[in-house]
Protein backbone atom coordinates (compact mmCIF):
# COMPACT_ATOMS: atom_id res chain seq x y z
CA UNK A 1 0.00 0.00 0.00
CA UNK A 2 1.44 3.22 -0.90
CA UNK A 3 0.03 5.23 2.21
CA UNK A 4 1.57 2.74 4.66
CA UNK A 5 5.28 3.69 2.35
CA UNK A 6 4.70 6.90 2.50
CA UNK A 7 4.34 6.64 6.37
CA UNK A 8 7.43 4.31 6.41
CA UNK A 9 9.53 6.52 4.96
CA UNK A 10 8.35 9.51 6.67
CA UNK A 11 8.76 7.72 9.96
CA UNK A 12 12.19 6.09 9.32
CA UNK A 13 13.39 9.66 8.62
CA UNK A 14 12.25 11.41 11.48
CA UNK A 15 13.90 8.39 13.58
CA UNK A 16 16.99 8.88 11.95
CA UNK A 17 17.02 12.54 12.34
CA UNK A 18 16.41 12.48 16.29
CA UNK A 19 18.38 9.42 16.96
CA UNK A 20 21.40 11.40 16.10
CA UNK A 21 20.82 14.32 17.77
CA UNK A 22 19.53 12.33 21.26
CA UNK A 23 22.48 11.45 23.09
CA UNK A 24 24.69 14.66 22.25
CA UNK A 25 21.59 16.52 23.51
CA UNK A 26 21.28 14.58 26.69
CA UNK A 27 24.99 14.42 27.78
CA UNK A 28 24.80 18.13 27.20
CA UNK A 29 21.48 19.02 28.59
CA UNK A 30 23.30 18.02 32.38
CA UNK A 31 25.07 21.54 31.92
CA UNK A 32 22.28 23.02 31.72
CA UNK A 33 21.06 24.21 35.22
CA UNK A 34 17.43 24.22 34.32
CA UNK A 35 15.79 21.23 33.41
CA UNK A 36 12.80 22.86 31.36
CA UNK A 37 15.58 24.36 29.58
CA UNK A 38 17.19 21.69 28.48
CA UNK A 39 13.48 19.64 28.10
CA UNK A 40 12.34 23.03 26.04
CA UNK A 41 15.64 22.76 23.69
CA UNK A 42 14.84 18.99 22.50
CA UNK A 43 11.38 19.44 22.61
CA UNK A 44 12.52 22.51 19.63
CA UNK A 45 14.73 19.75 18.16
CA UNK A 46 11.64 17.41 17.83
CA UNK A 47 9.31 20.24 16.45
CA UNK A 48 12.38 21.13 13.98
CA UNK A 49 12.78 17.63 12.87
CA UNK A 50 9.30 16.97 12.64
CA UNK A 51 8.88 19.87 10.47
CA UNK A 52 11.51 19.53 7.91
CA UNK A 53 10.00 15.73 7.53
CA UNK A 54 6.50 17.07 6.90
CA UNK A 55 7.81 19.71 4.18
CA UNK A 56 10.08 17.05 2.75
CA UNK A 57 7.48 14.25 2.19
CA UNK A 58 5.05 16.83 1.29
CA UNK A 59 7.38 18.17 -1.81
CA UNK A 60 7.63 14.19 -3.02
CA UNK A 61 3.55 14.05 -3.26
CA UNK A 62 1.76 13.55 -6.77
CA UNK A 63 -0.50 16.32 -7.66
CA UNK A 64 -1.73 19.67 -9.35
CA UNK A 65 0.10 22.75 -7.90
CA UNK A 66 -3.87 23.87 -6.38
CA UNK A 67 -4.28 21.11 -5.16
CA UNK A 68 -0.59 20.74 -3.65
CA UNK A 69 -1.03 24.24 -1.92
CA UNK A 70 -4.36 23.08 -0.60
CA UNK A 71 -2.91 20.08 0.74
CA UNK A 72 0.19 21.58 2.05
CA UNK A 73 -1.84 24.61 3.80
CA UNK A 74 -4.18 22.23 5.70
CA UNK A 75 -1.37 19.80 6.66
CA UNK A 76 0.69 22.16 8.44
CA UNK A 77 -2.42 23.75 10.14
CA UNK A 78 -3.31 20.21 11.66
CA UNK A 79 0.34 19.64 12.49
CA UNK A 80 1.04 22.71 14.65
CA UNK A 81 -2.61 22.33 16.09
CA UNK A 82 -1.36 19.13 17.34
CA UNK A 83 1.84 20.25 18.01
CA UNK A 84 0.48 23.44 20.38
CA UNK A 85 -2.43 21.00 21.79
CA UNK A 86 -2.46 21.35 25.54
CA UNK A 87 -1.63 17.66 25.58
CA UNK A 88 1.72 18.03 23.87
CA UNK A 89 3.95 20.81 23.94
CA UNK A 90 1.60 24.05 24.36
CA UNK A 91 5.39 25.74 26.23
CA UNK A 92 6.82 25.74 22.26
CA UNK A 93 3.31 28.52 21.26
CA UNK A 94 5.90 31.27 21.93
CA UNK A 95 8.66 30.42 19.52
CA UNK A 96 6.55 29.36 16.96
CA UNK A 97 8.24 32.23 14.60
CA UNK A 98 11.61 31.42 15.76
CA UNK A 99 13.55 28.75 14.47
CA UNK A 100 10.76 27.08 12.97
CA UNK A 101 10.25 29.44 10.31
CA UNK A 102 13.76 28.96 8.82
CA UNK A 103 12.77 24.93 8.43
Amino acid sequence: DSAVAWWTRAARRFDALWSDDYFPWLWGSIEIPDPDGARFNWAIKLRDHALFVLRETMKGMPGRTGRKYRARTETERVFWGALYNNKNFPFLKEDRHGTATGV
